[in-house]
């Protein structure tokens, strides 16, 4: 089976709700406004950075208009890169021979080292720094000649500072065993069809729900 960093996290947060979306696959309902702004904005940096923008999303174009602009004039930006892994830890192709999958908000190369960036917007939440571990990870991965890998998160909407973090490659062992466990954590519930429900101040957001009709007994 293949694995994201959004389905282990929707697994984590509530099992049930991974089974409803990843294994029966169950329709949603209508996107909220956050979730179209916030995919406004990452679409907006994409286009902007492949040139087919003059500029980025208004909403943050005051605060990060010259921030992209330099980013895209000092070094190659290559956005939203998909990867591909097998379970050890290979790169791949095919979609069909892929354990891991996922997308790299953007790829930046400058001349001594490539680094990582992760948009955000809306709330920061202490469960972007497992996303941010697991492609400091494929960093790792894919620039073998760096010792260390950067991920930088960027919060659009908070007046907090960047976070970033630094990834060693004297750690990728402990890397791939944290993700690999966290995976066939969600392939023994698979395995067993336990996917328990896990009622949080969440629920409120989620599709599944009893209150809007859905299958969940929460």
């Amino acid at each position: 089976m293949r694995h994201s960093y959004s389905s282990w996290s929707t697994f984590n947060k509530c099992p049930a709700k991974y089974k409803y979306s990843y294994i029966l696959k169950l329709p949603r309902g209508v996107a909220g406004p956050a979730l179209i702004r916030g995919n406004a904005v990452h679409d907006s940096i994409e286009n902007y950075m492949l040139n087919k923008a003059p500029e980025i999303h208004k909403d943050i174009l005051n605060k990060y208009g010259l921030f992209m602009q330099n980013l895209k004039a000092d070094a190659v930006c290559t956005p939203e890169p998909m990867f591909l892994l097998n379970d050890k830890w290979e790169f791949v192709t095919e979609e069909k021979e892929a354990w891991v999958k996922g997308f790299l908000d953007l790829q930046v190369a400058w001349d001594d080292e490539t680094d990582i960036y992760e948009w955000k917007t809306g709330r920061m939440y202490d469960e972007h720094s497992e996303q941010r571990m697991l492609y400091g990870l494929v960093g790792l991965l894919k620039f073998p000649e760096q010792e260390t890998v950067e991920v930088r998160g960027v919060y659009f909407d908070q007046k907090a500072e960047d976070v970033v973090q630094h990834f060693n490659r004297e750690n990728i062992a402990n890397f791939k065993y944290i993700w690999e466990t966290r995976f066939k954590n969600v392939e023994n519930a698979v395995a067993k069809d336990m996917f328990p429900a896990n009622p949080n101040f969440m629920c409120k957001y989620c599709d599944f729900t009893k209150d809007k009709g859905g299958p969940c007994q929460f």
